[in-house]
């Protein structure tokens, strides 16, 4: 069984992630800000024979990812899986915009991960299939106007991943970037389906069994099945 710590469970993305991996081989702690949210994907994946706990948190904090490491590798007795879904976006003209909201956005989108990365590296280092996955966006690439903050938040978390890269990959773990275009909102949207990118995810946690290294995977367009 793989433990994985899921951050912005309540997500598009996270959600699908559920939706694909919720079995008996994997065992999730859920974050999110949503009690309510994390418990009815806590049953769904309790329903389907996998087993999770609930963390409720408010990763802007700078003091929180310790905090949640600690209670997960406590909950699930260690660490296999990092994922990172947690995102704030701030859709919005810069100027206008608050202080307030332009920093809740770089806490959550890319202070949150390398400071829960940072937490969990002494427990993954203790597995044989440690995996980090952020998630990412092609808004890092091809910075988008009217998401300043968000594109540049983006943009330093796959700078991120390349930098720590090669030490992690020292400790017997491996750090891989995942960066999706546009997402759909709905079926039928255009945009990426959020499955997809699930999908991508489960293939990076299962290739770690074949001592695969970390990558950086743009997913641009819809992968075949």
């Amino acid at each position: 069984m793989s433990r994985i710590l899921l951050t912005g469970a309540s997500g598009r993305v996270g959600r699908a992630l559920i939706e694909r991996l919720a079995s008996p081989e994997f065992e999730f702690a859920l974050v999110g800000r949503s009690a309510e949210s994390l418990r009815q994907l806590s049953d769904e994946i309790h329903a389907r024979g996998g087993s999770a706990h609930i963390i409720e948190a408010n990763l802007s904090s700078k003091t929180t990812p310790e905090t949640v490491v600690q209670q997960a590798a406590t909950a699930m007795g260690g660490l296999d899986v990092l994922i990172h879904g947690a995102a704030a976006y701030g859709f919005q003209p810069f100027a206008p915009s608050s202080p307030e909201l332009l920093l809740r956005v770089l806490e959550t989108s890319l202070q949150s991960a390398i400071l829960l990365t940072h937490a969990a590296i002494p427990a993954l280092k203790l597995s044989n299939k440690a995996v980090v996955v952020q998630i990412a966006s092609t808004a890092g690439l091809r910075p988008v106007s009217e998401a300043v903050v968000y594109s540049a938040a983006k943009a330093g978390m796959i700078a991120f991943g390349q930098a720590l890269r090669p030490e992690v990959e020292g400790l017997g773990i491996a750090l891989h970037t995942v960066i999706p275009g546009q997402l759909q909102l709905q079926p039928g949207d255009t945009g990426l389906p959020p499955a997809h990118v699930a999908q991508c995810i489960h293939e990076l946690i299962l290739q770690r069994a074949t001592g695969c290294a970390g990558t950086d995977v743009i997913l641009d367009e819809t992968p075949s099945e």
